[in-house]
This record gives structure tokens, C-alpha cells and sequence, in this order.
């Protein structure tokens, strides 16, 4: 059966006509409908249905003291390869916490890999399959790479009450974080969120330690007889201050309190603690 076309004023005419014969056309040509699973996609939701879940996972360090002390690793970088290639697909770096989150590939088989300057830089043993649902990593284990003549140093950054300096508040974009350094290496050490950090490559000749915590130095003294170079006991560097307890918040807008106020207004917020 061939379809034409006719101009308006043509179909206009026959349209009295076509109305007195729809029975017999129906009964002729009966519909025949399609299923909802046999209708093509359009093509941005075929590719969403193609995509998967986001990655995600936790790098710690291996000190031999098993997942009940493990320290968690920010700053690293992970890496996502295809199964059976060495080319780089995507890469994060790993937070405070330690975590990493891979956006959303499509469907298959990954490699989950990682590096980081002193650590050994290496991948998941078995690719992953990755599905709508995504794919959880759970706690992979990272060997620090000391140079010969060096060990792995790992310590505690504390404040006065014992709890971690490290605050971070992603609603204020408040980030305070303690920047720990090897003297004469000006290159920050990560510390992550409960205050911790590793050091691999420290010569064992006798490290000094500067630590900056807000306008505060801490230059603890080393003896390096006490030092355990394997990492499993931490150095502990105590900071004679506390947290703040805070008293009141007060929302400003224009220099005025407010206690509501219309979006896409800016306000300033200002804390008074208990000191």
C-alpha cells in the first residue's frame, strides 16, 4: 500500500467521503499497536540506560597493624582503567576521609588503580564489573614505597581535649586543616580527617617535624631512638588549644539581624563562642 500526500484544499473534498467509509476502512486495515518494550528509546535515554553507577571506595595505609587502625589516605590520586588497558578513563583524588567517588561510566569491566609520590603505585587484582547500580570498592590497602636509608613515619595531630583540628564544613566552604611539613621540604603532608598522617621516605638519620596548625607552630623535638620507622606508633603532636564552643550564631543582612530572608539573598553569618 503506497501513502501519498495532497494538497490542503484537495483533502478538505475528500474528507465527507472518508468519514462515511471509516467502517469499512477499519474492518480493511485493522490498527495494530506496538508495545511500550518494542518502541525505540529516545537517544538521551538510551544512553542514560547505558550508563552505570558512580565508583567508590577508601584507600588506607598498610602499616601491618590490620583495618582496625587504618589510617585513612587523602590526597592520593585514583585512577579508572578499561579492563586490559592501560589507558586512563577518569581520575579523582581521594578526601579527607580517604574516600573517592568516580562519576558514572558506561557499563563494563574496570580496573580500579592508584598512585601517590612515596607510595607503591598499583590496581585492584580482579577488574570490576560495573552495572546500573554502580560499584562499591569497600577499603583497599596502599603499601607505602620508602627509598633505601628511609622508613615510614606516621603520628596524630591533637587538639588540647584530644579531638582532631581538621574541621571542615562543605555549607560555610569552611576548610581548616594543619599543614604538617619535613623540615627542609616545604611540601605539605595530607592529614586527614581525625587528624592523622603518613609519611613514607623519612630519612632515619633523625626527621624534625614542623607543624602549622591556623598561626600556631608546633616544632616538636624527635629523639630518633624513640622514632618507630615502620609506622605502627604514631608520633602524637599536642596543640594547647581547644575548640571553640559556640555561644551564638546570628544571621546578618545588611548589617542587621534577620530570621528569614528571600533566595538569592546573601547574608553574613557571624558565630560568638563561650570564650
Amino acid at each position: 500500500m503506497r501513502l501519498r500526500c495532497y494538497c490542503l484544499s484537495r483533502v478538505r473534498l475528500v474528507l465527507p467521503y472518508l468519514a462515511r467509509l471509516a467502517p469499512l476502512l477499519l474492518f480493511a486495515f485493522p490498527v495494530v499497536g506496538c508495545r511500550a518494550s518494542e518502541q525505540p528509546l529516545p537517544a538521551s535515554t538510551a544512553q542514560e540506560a547505558a550508563l552505570g553507577g558512580e565508583i567508590q571506595g577508601i584507600l588506607y595505609a598498610d602499616l601491618g597493624t590490620g583495618t582496625e587502625n587504618a589510617i585513612a589516605l587523602p590526597g592520593l590520586e585514583v585512577l579508572l582503567k578499561p579492563a586490559g588497558s592501560e589507558r586512563v578513563i577518569d581520575k579523582v583524588s581521594s578526601d579527607l576521609h580517604g574516600r573517592f567517588v568516580l562519576p558514572r561510566q558506561r557499563q563494563g569491566s574496570y580496573r580500579i588503580c592508584w598512585q601517590g609520590e612515596g607510595w607503591v603505585s598499583q590496581c585492584l587484582p580482579e577488574p570490576l564489573v560495573l552495572g546500573e547500580h554502580g560499584h562499591y570498592a569497600d577499603l583497599i590497602v596502599v603499601k607505602p614505597n620508602p627509598r633505601p636509608g628511609s622508613g615510614v613515619l606516621s603520628g596524630r595531630i591533637t587538639l588540647a581535649d584530644g579531638t582532631s583540628p581538621v574541621f571542615e564544613d562543605t555549607f560555610f566552604a569552611i576548610k581548616e586543616i594543619p599543614q604538617v611539613h619535613l623540615e627542609g621540604d616545604d611540601r605539605p603532608i595530607p592529614v586527614n580527617i581525625a587528624g592523622q598522617f603518613v609519611i613514607p621516605g623519612v630519612p632515619t638519620t633523625g626527621p624534625s617535624l614542623r607543624v602549622q596548625l591556623d598561626r600556631e607552630t608546633l616544632k616538636p623535638s624527635l629523639k630518633t631512638e624513640a622514632l618507630d620507622f615502620r609506622g605502627t606508633t604514631p608520633v602524637v603532636l599536642t596543640s594547647p588549644n581547644h575548640r571553640p564552643l559556640i555561644n551564638s550564631v546570628t544571621a546578618l543582612l545588611e548589617g542587621k539581624p534577620v530570621g528569614a530572608v528571600r533566595p538569592g539573598q546573601t547574608v553574613e553569618v557571624k558565630a560568638r563562642d563561650k570564650g
